[in-house]
């Protein structure tokens, strides 16, 4: 596409002229609202500072002050009210075993310390427990000895169906 030619009137030239340059008569005029308006603010911006400057801060009333004299006496007025205590914090009590428990040696509110048996648990569950793991203990070391003194433990060998050789268990 070729540009059309320019017309050969004055008056088609002159709009022939605006039309092709509007987009930047557009943008000069909006840069010119700019400065107008930055102008207009820093003027409003000067004279609200002269009335901030010129106007007078209220007084603030004064604070009605009473002053005693204190001198050491005893108390004498009581006050009865109604309430409930509860403790700062609160902790739940955990065991390191389960079991039943079968007597507690403390009640809420005693003082304690790091140590302390607070409670017995039932104890046949881990006699029996014990004397399960002792007689294990016995048999393994009876064991031992039997196998000891001049026995080798054999070495059993297992032939696989599609192998050639012999395979140690």
């Amino acid at each position: 596409m070729s540009k059309p030619e320019p017309p050969t009137t004055p008056r088609g030239r002159f709009v022939y002229f605006i039309w092709n340059n509007l987009p930047r008569f557009v943008l000069l005029c909006l840069i010119g609202l700019i400065f107008f308006l930055m102008g207009i603010i820093r003027d409003q911006n000067a004279i609200n500072t002269e009335n901030k400057k010129t106007e007078r801060q209220p007084e603030k009333p004064p604070i009605n002050v009473v002053v005693y004299t204190l001198s050491a006496t005893d108390i004498t007025e009581k006050i009865n009210l109604p309430g409930r205590m509860e403790p700062w914090t609160r902790l739940d009590l955990l065991a390191k075993i389960r079991g039943t428990v079968t007597s507690v040696y403390v009640k809420e509110g005693d003082i304690v310390q790091k140590g302390d048996v607070l409670a017995s648990v039932e104890a046949d569950d881990y006699k029996i427990a014990l004397a399960r793991a002792e007689a294990a203990y016995r048999f393994a070391k009876t064991e031992l000895k039997r196998t000891r003194p001049g026995c080798k433990p054999q070495r059993q060998i297992m032939i696989m169906p599609n192998c050639s050789s012999p395979v140690p268990r």
